[in-house]
């Protein structure tokens, strides 16, 4: 149920904020995905090989309002996956990362989920300082 209202607010969300989303599709017909092939739950690929997870399932629904086809390219890893970014081979990633780094090559939109990163490590571990 909460997934199912989390799906319909960003929907409105974006009907809202892109009212003219139906234009840009028709600009785009056909765009690449690359995402890596095990990164639950956001990327994930099943046993006929169909990706799914959140950063799927949430582009699908944007691509379905957009009338945008998406064509998903799985890869090993995070590496190939901005390999094929930067090198042209993938137009997007969803759902990726906000960094400095990334915004040298990839152009982002605002977030879709924020969340709070903590480590914890032994007192006696002198290794990590920071």
């Amino acid at each position: 149920m909460m997934r199912h209202l989390i799906r319909v607010f960003v929907l409105l969300l974006l009907a809202c904020l892109y009212p003219n989303m139906q234009a840009f599709g028709q600009q785009a017909e056909r765009l690449v995905v690359a995402m890596p092939g095990d990164f639950p739950p956001h990327y994930q690929v099943d046993e006929k090989q169909k990706p799914g997870g959140f950063a799927v399932e949430l582009l699908d629904e944007v691509a379905q309002i957009a009338g945008v086809q998406l064509e998903y390219r799985i890869f090993d890893g995070w590496a190939a996956t901005m390999e094929a970014l930067k090198n042209g081979e993938a137009d997007l990633i969803p759902n990726l990362g906000i960094t400095p780094q990334r915004a040298e090559y990839a152009s982002f939109t605002d977030p879709v989920e924020t969340f709070a990163i903590g480590l914890f490590v032994r007192e006696t571990n002198q290794q990590i300082t920071g």
